[in-house]
């Protein structure tokens, strides 16, 4: 039996998990802090855990290294999205500047990473309009 598990990661308000077994939804959950997070995962196994954040913070690869400027409107990715009106969450290099929820998704990837799960970082508007699995 193959199980994903999937997150997204809040703060005002419960993270919503989600357990998929052989490509149907099993458990659907409303999960307050990441310990409770971990602990919905560690009872279910799954074999991949998809969570919705950042799991680490900008290397500001894409800043000039004069004044910290952009050269360029994003990648091609980055302008696709954009066109399609989904939003881009710009992560910070420091921790301290994370909104809320992007240190409750942190704290969640350190989490499972402790315990050598697999994590696929999936882009929030993936959640909204499905995602495909490919074999």
């Amino acid at each position: 039996m193959t199980r994903v598990a999937g997150v997204d990661v809040a703060a005002a308000r419960s993270s919503t998990a989600v357990l998929a077994e052989d490509g149907q939804v099993a458990r659907w959950s409303e999960l307050g802090r990441p310990e409770d997070l971990l602990l919905w995962l560690r009872d279910f196994r799954p074999n991949v855990v998809a969570i919705d954040a950042p799991c680490n913070l900008s290397k500001l690869l894409l800043a000039h290294p004069e004044d910290g400027s952009k050269p360029y409107n994003g990648r091609v990715c980055d302008r696709q999205l954009r066109r399609r009106s989904i939003p881009l969450y710009e992560v910070p290099a420091r921790r301290e500047l994370l909104d809320e929820w992007m240190e409750v998704g942190m704290q969640l990837y350190e989490a499972i990473v402790s315990i050598s799960w697999r994590i696929v970082l999936v882009p929030g508007y993936l959640d909204k309009r499905g995602v495909r699995g490919h074999g």
